[in-house]
């Protein structure tokens, strides 16, 4: 689903989307890691809604605003519920495949841009800020080495600044 308005004072534009999807067999990468139940259950892919909207704020002069809005159901993801002693140390058990889901992923972007002319040309001045309310959205665990215990893999930076100029002619 897709919805658009657009007047001489501000553009909008937002997508959405929902799936519901199964699957009888994992990829080859996963091949022998869980035990597969029987019938079907979610694939790595299955994010049952997403939604973003962005809207453009001209102001004038070749100067405009845009701020966007982004979010998502968090994806499957296997857990690991505990862990058997062997030879080569721990090995992880798996819960069932794709039984729990990472939660909500969700951002706010900020922009501004500046189209000024130059000679024969124009340069566009463009400063962006990703994750604007810094929200820590991650995407899997890291477990203990005994597999006892779990924390999100986080990103290092939680928001994103750009600074770009750039000369057209």
């Amino acid at each position: 689903l897709s919805v658009k308005r657009r007047t001489s004072r501000l553009d909008v534009r937002g997508p959405a989307s929902w799936l519901g999807a199964r699957r009888r067999w994992t990829p080859a990468d996963q091949r022998g890691r869980y035990e597969l139940p029987d019938g079907d259950w979610r694939p790595d892919f299955e994010i049952p809604w997403s939604a973003n909207l962005v809207a453009t704020v001209p102001l004038g002069a070749g100067v405009a605003i845009v701020g966007g809005w982004r979010t998502a159901a968090g994806r499957p993801h296997t857990p690991i519920v505990g862990a058997l002693r062997t030879s080569d140390g721990l090995t992880p058990v798996f819960g069932a495949i794709n039984s729990e889901r990472l939660p909500r992923y969700e951002r706010l972007d900020l922009a501004a841009s500046w189209l000024v002319p130059a000679g024969a040309g124009a340069m566009v001045l463009f400063a962006s800020i990703d994750n604007a309310l810094g929200r820590v959205n991650f995407f899997d665990y890291r477990y203990a080495p005994d597999y006892s215990s779990r924390q999100p893999i986080v990103p290092t930076s939680q928001r994103s600044f750009y600074v770009e100029a750039t000369f057209t002619r």
